[in-house]
């Protein structure tokens, strides 16, 4: 006689066990434990008893400890990799900032070429009131990095 079924694991309700047929009642014939409230239910089984055995199972309280444990530590080790993204995003952000720094001087120098590399005039412009490249040079260099968030 097979054991008595527990209630259900998950909602506490009431497990119904279920037959598959195909065609008419022969060995072959499996069975599966069902909860008639929340639906949760057991592998399928070759009969009634094993059915039951398998529905009856719970996990071991310490296998449940070690499971509960071995979770917080994944969850602590995926915050760490959320605070890691992060910071690989602001550097990302400050480097692309820094990128886009060097490509409008060279944009600035192409438009005011000085192929003497250095200031034609006391008040640091070249021709046609454009920078050469050491002016923009130097200038890029004293600016400091943009912070995050702050405009450009």
């Amino acid at each position: 006689m097979s054991e008595a079924l527990k209630p259900c694991p998950f909602c506490g309700g009431e497990p119904m066990l279920h037959w598959v047929r195909f065609g008419e009642p022969s060995d072959e014939d499996q069975t599966y434990i069902k909860c008639v409230d929340c639906h949760a239910r057991s592998g399928i089984a070759t009969n009634e008893v094993e059915s039951n055995a398998e529905w009856n199972r719970r996990a071991d309280a310490e296998e449940v400890k070690a499971l509960r444990a071995e979770v917080a530590e994944a969850v602590k080790a995926l915050e760490e990799c959320g605070r890691e993204i992060a910071g690989l995003r602001a550097e990302l952000r400050r480097q692309s900032q820094e990128l886009e720094r060097a490509r409008e001087i060279v944009r600035r120098i192409g438009e005011g070429h000085n192929p003497h590399r250095k200031c034609l005039a006391p008040t640091r412009c070249c021709p046609k009131n454009r920078l050469c490249f050491p002016c923009l040079a130097n200038d890029f260099l004293a600016q400091p990095a943009q912070k995050q968030g702050e405009p450009k």
